[in-house]
Formats: structure tokens, sequence, C-alpha cells
């Protein structure tokens, strides 16, 4: 098992606000072989989720919203912190 770290804005999403389909494809394979996956991003949950097609397999994993300020897991905010 691996942990794989993306950055959503810029690196996944480059010339649209939500990952295409390949993409898609290629993360659920990766989770659906184990591997732990944790999306950072600068959006807020609600964009991941549109980002993400609200595919629920890949919602079930670590996410690392506004800039780290909020850090959920499996959907359920875990932490908070202001900058």
């Amino acid at each position: 098992m691996s942990v794989f770290i993306f950055d959503i804005d810029g690196t996944l999403c480059k010339d649209s606000s939500i990952l295409g389909k390949k993409d898609i494809k290629a993360l659920n394979d990766l989770k659906n072989k184990g591997h732990k996956l944790l999306f950072a991003t600068g959006r807020g949950l609600e964009a991941v989720k549109d980002a993400l097609h609200n595919n629920e397999n890949l919602l079930d994993t670590l996410i690392a919203s506004e800039n780290g300020s909020k850090i959920f897991s499996n959907n359920n905010l875990i932490s908070t912190s202001k900058f």
C-alpha cells in the first residue's frame, strides 16, 4: 500500500474545474488496489465533490481543503485551523 497525494487545482484540473473521466478511472483504480489517496486544494469541500464528480469511492478518503485549514476524512470534518 502507498499513499498518493494530489493537488487538484492546476495539477489534476488544468483547464476546467472538474477531472476528466480518464483521471477519475485512474484514481478509482489506485484506490481499488488498496492505495490511500489524499486530495489537497484551496477549494471548499463542495467544490472538491464537484471536481471528483461526487464519486463516493473517491470521497471516501482524506481531503485537505481551504488551503489545509479543514481536513476531512470520509466526508467528516476531523480538523480545523485558522491561519
